[in-house]
């Protein structure tokens, strides 16, 4: 273990420093999920988490250049009310963190000039006078149909039922860049509704299968475990958060946690 590292274990003061940019090449990740029907179907916890979509994460073998595209053909640069840009970040095929802008064309595809191993985030940079995107805007490979791809890898989602645009992927996926190691500092989960789910923190280390790291149960309200660095994921780890209902009625899951990343 590096001075640097033991350094950061040993100072809880040292930790905040991170969060501030006082530390060289050290970074806070804090990732937020949510899914809004959560069944007793076991799924990752993201935008395509329900089993009528996506349901499990698609992890690419390779890198790949990905497209984004629009259900809404308000989401486009220029003239468009909706969303205008957006951002996508991932990892290359070295595992290196990589990220662009690029501008979205409605429901047409518009193909990334990177190529990705893995997409772990992405947001709205510009809108139009909506201030948000006005339909589901998605990351993804293959054929692109009414602006849906048959492998979505991200997607940042329009909500009916608040009738607005998230701006932001709303997925709990993340994997260490080459050179890093992660630090779990905080993960937490929300229930609502008056039911119950069982919760799972998965962890993939390169070259191994997903194993478990904490394994929880709620019935509805919130819950949060703090940390002192003592899980600790290497380079190349996939890391998800699983969830399934355990109670009668379907429910919505809210979850994150917080990493902090540093180099080795």
């Amino acid at each position: 273990m590096s001075k640097l590292i033991s350094t950061i274990v040993s100072d809880t003061l040292f930790l905040f420093n991170i969060a501030d940019g006082s530390v060289p090449d050290a970074s806070v990740i804090s990732k937020f999920a949510h899914l809004e029907n959560l069944t007793t179907d076991l799924t990752d916890v993201w935008d395509e988490g329900d089993p009528a979509d996506a349901g499990f994460y698609p992890y690419p073998v390779s890198s790949t250049q990905v497209t984004v595209s629009s259900a809404s053909a308000l989401d486009t640069h220029t003239t468009g009310t909706g969303a205008r840009t957006i951002k996508i970040y991932g990892l290359d095929d070295s595992k290196k963190e990589v990220s662009e802008i690029l501008s979205l064309t409605g429901q047409a595809p518009v193909t990334s000039v990177n190529s990705y191993y893995r997409v772990h985030r992405a947001k709205i940079i510009t809108t139009g006078t909506l201030g948000w995107n006005a339909g589901h805007v998605y990351i993804g490979t293959g054929t692109v149909v009414a602006g849906v791809p048959p492998v979505v890898l991200a997607r940042i989602t329009y909500d009916t039922k608040a009738a607005a645009g998230e701006n932001s992927t709303l997925m709990s996926q993340f994997t260490v860049p080459t050179g890093k190691v992660a630090f779990l500092r905080r993960f937490w989960f929300n229930i609502s509704k008056q039911n119950e789910a069982e919760v799972w923190l998965k962890a993939r280390p390169e070259g191994e299968c997903f194993q478990t790291t904490l394994r929880l149960m709620r019935k509805q309200g919130s819950e949060q475990h703090v940390m002192d660095g003592v899980i600790v994921f290497s380079a190349g780890t996939d890391i998800v958060v699983r969830a399934q209902r355990t109670g009668a009625a379907n429910t919505d899951i809210a979850c994150g946690y917080d990493l902090f990343l540093l180099p080795v």
